[in-house]
């Protein structure tokens, strides 16, 4: 591109191709990209890159995965690295393009900061869909919108403000919301949010996708400065739902194994029995269990019988039946 306001940018260009071989043929391509890069003083430089998973051939559609505008938010990198990890353990089953942007605002993430570090400390979601002209944080913006324009749909993840934990949640924009909430059901988020149209929104990355007529929604969960894999799984889970919902995905999801073997919940009750006589009660519950295993439970017949004291459970001994 030339010169621009004393500093080298660089257009986008492919830094490397990996491919993965399964029986002896390709099956899936992992390309990663220099989406756009400035020079930085003291000989650095500012890149975003994309890490595109694809299949050898023909692709049925493309998602991207986008995260870390704000560089406190490390949510976005655990998910995208199971969601890439997942794709790694059953290549054969990615049918479309899922293109992965893990770090948007790379100098903020590397120190913890949310804005982007400078001498003016600038939100870098407040700053789409920037310039090819403008300052480096404009151009930057600028050449990502350029770069995911195309895109059947754009997931923007993030996490919420400081010890503020969120539900896994979807936003949708007021003004895009008959037309993206039967969308994102497919995500599975336990919460819906379609939040009114602010001023700000047309300068955010999914305010600027909006425009250019990319469906495009945020994905929020917990809060930022954290990794909590519960609720990660959870996201992630999701994701792999809509990829399917898309035909990009034919692997497992787990709305197809809830429809296949129904919904189950699992959850543990604790019980206090204090004292001698409390030894004693526990005592003898369990000699009893042992003696006239349950047949049925809430009216369901019990398939398993495992006790714990007995060899060949392959764990050590211990007082507990399953």
């Amino acid at each position: 591109i030339g010169n621009h306001r004393g500093l080298s940018v660089h257009a986008a260009a492919p830094l490397k191709g990996l491919i993965s071989f399964q029986k002896e043929r390709v099956v899936l391509l992992k390309t990663l990209t220099t989406v756009a890069s400035v020079a930085l003083p003291i000989e650095e430089r500012w890149s975003i890159k994309r890490c595109r998973y694809a299949p050898d051939g023909s692709s049925v559609g493309r998602v991207c995965i986008a995260t870390g505008t704000h560089g406190d938010e490390m949510m976005g990198q655990l998910i995208i690295y199971l969601v890439q990890q997942r794709i790694g353990e059953h290549p054969d089953a990615l049918r479309g393009t899922v293109d992965f942007y893990p770090m948007l605002n790379p100098l903020g993430l590397d120190i913890g900061e949310r804005l982007v570090p400078s001498g003016t400390r600038l939100d870098m979601n407040r700053a789409f869909p920037g310039s090819p002209n403008g300052t480096p944080l404009e151009y930057m913006c600028h050449q990502v919108i350029q770069d995911m324009r195309g895109a059947d749909f754009v997931l923007d993840l993030h996490a919420s403000a400081r010890n503020k934990s969120e539900l896994y949640e979807v936003r949708v924009s007021a003004k895009e919301a008959d037309r993206l909430l039967p969308r994102v059901r497919a995500l599975c988020p336990q919460l819906i949010w379609v939040y009114p149209d602010k001023g700000s929104f047309s300068a955010s990355l999914t305010g600027a996708l909006a425009a250019e007529g990319v469906d495009a929604v945020i994905l929020e969960a917990d809060e930022r400065r954290r990794l909590p894999q519960e609720i990660a799984f959870s996201v992630v889970d999701g994701i792999f739902c809509k990829l399917k919902e898309m035909g990009i995905w034919t692997g497992d999801a787990i709305d197809a194994l809830y429809a296949e073997f129904g919904c189950f919940c699992n959850a543990q009750k604790s019980f206090t029995f204090a004292g001698e006589t409390g030894m004693e009660k526990m005592a003898s519950l369990m000699s009893g269990l042992r003696t006239h295993p349950l047949q049925s439970v809430a009216g369901l017949p019990v398939e398993g019988f495992t006790d714990y004291e007995q060899d060949g459970t392959g764990l050590p001994k211990a007082n507990v039946l399953e």
